[in-house]
């Protein structure tokens, strides 16, 4: 089962369209990756060690806003 990007809601695999809010779901790719990333953070907690990201995560705000306002 897949999470709607949008809603949160709870999709089959198969569901190219939440059925809630209409939004797109992740593709399988996408959703094979986050399970992978899912397990190693479950692994890293039972093993105590930090989780390792394959993506730069940054915090850092830009101060612009959108919409050009």
């Amino acid at each position: 089962m897949v999470h709607c990007t949008e809603c949160g809601r709870e999709q089959s695999d198969e569901t190219k369209f939440c059925r809630y809010c209409g939004e797109r779901t992740p593709g399988p790719d996408l959703t094979a990756q986050l399970r992978r990333e899912a397990a190693a953070i479950q692994q890293a907690k039972q093993s105590g060690a930090a989780p390792t990201s394959s993506t730069p995560q940054s915090s850092v705000r830009t101060g612009h806003r959108l919409g050009g306002v």
